[in-house]
């Protein structure tokens, strides 16, 4: 095993930030179709490739949609997921406060903009502790609830849920 493991840090020392980020980014998404969303109960009918080439100019428009349509198979609803991985949330200074930054300003607007054009809901689907592969907590946030590209501590602790159960779809939430 010596051999794969000096190839595989041999790699990781290759990669620069935004790649191991992608990476991440990628392992938990497997996390949350697979963990998460059970094929009894939801049908995932798009998944976004995240086929992108920064260095070589190559930009897909589609990357920019959620990461997840899904179809409740229970009621036949639609909705999306935005993942996200986060190892930790940060204390806001001067106070004993946590939070977490989801995403961009223009990401923000954007998911706003597909959700009303799309008129289904999205939830972004954050991961925080542990690693992406097997997170310590899971928040599962209405959009509709996010103002900002942070989320405090009294919105994330109001959608915080085990890790480990897989999601069911009701009356609008994500459970």
């Amino acid at each position: 095993m010596g051999f794969f493991r000096n190839l595989g840090e041999k790699i990781d020392a290759a990669l620069s930030e935004d790649e191991k980020n992608e990476l991440k980014g990628r392992e938990f998404e497997k996390y949350v179709a697979k963990t998460l969303l059970p094929k009894k109960s939801f049908i995932i009918e798009d998944w976004t490739t995240d086929n992108l080439n920064k260095r070589n100019g190559i930009y897909v428009s589609s990357n920019t949609n959620p990461d997840f349509i899904i179809t409740d198979r229970y009621t036949g609803k639609k909705f999306a997921i935005e993942c996200k991985y986060r190892s930790e949330p940060y204390q806001l200074e001067n106070s004993e406060k946590f939070a977490i930054r989801w995403s961009t300003d223009e990401q923000l607007s954007r998911y706003k903009a597909f959700e009303k054009e799309r008129q289904i809901p999205i939830f972004i689907v954050i991961g925080c502790l542990g690693t992406p592969k097997k997170p310590n907590v899971i928040f599962a946030i209405p959009l509709s609830d996010l103002k900002y590209p942070i989320v405090y501590d009294s919105i994330f602790e109001k959608f915080a849920r085990f890790a480990d159960k897989p999601f069911y779809y009701r009356n609008g939430l994500l459970l």
